[in-house]
């Protein structure tokens, strides 16, 4: 620290205000997560209807692993779970912050969209092992159910930082 209140950061002051101003950096960085994880949801679903109607799964890969899946499969297969990854890092960023930040609401509706795309996550595992409709259904609902979390949690970011709530 060079002076009260400022920090020097990869070469920058970064200034340190106490109270009201931490907490709406701390929803704007909610917020920010929050965007992201929407958007990446979306190409995530487009990317599983390609998939589902006009890509198909090599046989082998029935009963490869996830990094297999991803070295050898089609390369719409391999950026579809690569980015199921990354959404899996969203979430659990926003989550995160969310408790640090201890936001109860935004917490609840983190962790809501983690399980739903935790569990659309495996559901896609299954689809490659067996091709089953019913999995490929499931991804499709817990990834609406992931979207009206992170739009849930966009929603309550906005009042909170509208109204300057502490």
């Amino acid at each position: 620290m060079d002076r009260e209140g400022a920090w020097l950061v990869a070469g920058e002051v970064v200034r340190v205000a106490p109270g009201r101003h931490i907490r709406r950096a701390g929803l704007e960085g909610l917020r920010r997560v929050s965007v992201a994880a929407l958007i990446m949801l979306v190409v995530q679903y487009g990317l599983g209807i390609v998939l589902n109607l006009y890509i198909a799964v090599p046989a082998s890969d029935a009963h490869a692993g996830l990094m297999q899946e991803i070295a050898s499969g089609p390369l719409m297969l391999t950026v579809h779970a690569l980015l199921g990854l990354a959404l899996i890092g969203a979430a659990l960023v926003l989550l995160i912050r969310a408790v640090r930040l201890g936001d109860r609401v935004i917490a609840l509706l983190a962790a809501a969209g983690l399980t739903a795309i935790g569990g659309a996550f495996a559901s896609g595992e299954i689809f490659v092992r067996n091709g089953q409709n019913t999995a490929s259904l499931a991804m499709a609902l817990l990834t609406a159910v992931a979207l009206l979390c992170y739009i849930g949690a966009l929603a309550w970011v906005g009042t909170r930082g509208r109204h300057g709530s502490d």
